[in-house]
């Protein structure tokens, strides 16, 4: 009756979706790179590293990469490829924000925030997300939920 199963997207949808992560990704890889190259032209306490990387630094440090691997796990979870762009869009911004962190309120460290925008940007490349056919499996808690107890 259905050409393709209401649980199997369409290849169009797929594809729509995937030129939209290639737009998104490489829009913000380009904002990346101008907002790094331009707006740290006049900074004189760039890269100084003169005050320790403290408690600040490290949450600032920390929460972006919380953040954006609890979205990427989220991400290769779903197989719908419309709301996949949910997760995708947020940790791409996730990912932008941290270079942000260095330019904007942490400068004595801003080189080491770029890397890591860079390495979150890469996490986000569309080449590796992949929306599985059938979902993943649950996990299991002993005998109860062993498919022998289920059937009469």
């Amino acid at each position: 009756m259905f050409l393709n199963p209401p649980d199997r997207p369409e290849p169009m949808s797929k594809i729509l979706s995937t030129v939209i992560m290639w737009l998104a990704w490489l829009f913000m890889i380009l904002l990346a790179v101008l907002s790094g190259h331009y707006l740290t032209i006049h900074i004189s306490r760039l890269n100084n590293f003169s005050r320790p990387f403290d408690v600040l630094a490290t949450g600032m440090f920390l929460l972006p990469i919380l953040i954006c691997g609890v979205l990427r796990f989220w991400l290769s979870r779903i197989r719908n490829p419309w709301l996949a762009l949910l997760p995708f869009l947020f940790g791409l911004y996730f990912a932008w924000q941290a270079g942000m962190y260095g330019i904007y309120i942490l400068q004595d460290f801003c080189i080491l925030y770029q890397i890591l925008s860079g390495i979150l940007l890469a996490i986000y490349l569309p080449l590796f997300i992949r929306f599985p056919a059938t979902p993943p499996p649950l996990p299991t808690t002993g005998n109860s939920a062993s498919p022998e107890h289920l059937s009469p």
